[in-house]
């Protein structure tokens, strides 16, 4: 789908709508290169997957699946824009998954999961404040995004 279109659309509405479109969204700006694309999209597509996989099974399979380079990219976005509330979470849940002592067992340490027990409840807590935080990232940024 058209990101132009998309993005028109979502601003007619408010981010109370954005459930609507998200998905398309995600797949749109996922389907552009990973090289030279802006960290104002990285950020978008991490936290949405962060905030969706929680939902789905847990966010510590998010940490395990993710690269490392795109979540340091979506950490620093966070913090860069001020939003320090959303990236001391998200940082909460950053350990070295792809350790190789983990690679046949995936025996990670208790603190990891209890952590990402945490995380998960805060992103149930918090579900208004992200779904905010993901309509402004893309009004904001709408100029950037609409010309990938």
């Amino acid at each position: 789908m058209d990101i132009k279109k998309l993005l028109k659309d979502i601003e007619k509405g408010d981010y109370q709508e954005l459930y609507k479109y998200e998905t398309d969204i995600y797949l749109s700006l996922y389907q552009k290169t990973i090289e030279g694309r802006p960290s104002c999209v990285t950020a978008f597509l991490v936290i949405s997957s962060w905030f969706g996989t929680s939902q789905r099974s847990g966010v510590w399979t998010f940490y395990e699946a993710t690269k490392s380079d795109e979540i340091h990219t979506a950490l620093q976005y966070l913090k860069e824009s001020g939003e320090n509330v959303i990236a001391q979470i998200f940082e909460k849940g950053i350990h070295d998954y792809h350790n190789p002592i983990y690679a046949e067992n995936f025996d990670y340490p208790e603190k990891w999961i209890e952590e990402a027990d945490e995380i998960d409840n805060w992103i149930m807590q918090h579900e208004e404040l992200l779904w905010k935080w993901e309509y402004k990232l893309l009004m904001d940024n709408k100029q950037v995004i609409a010309a990938l």
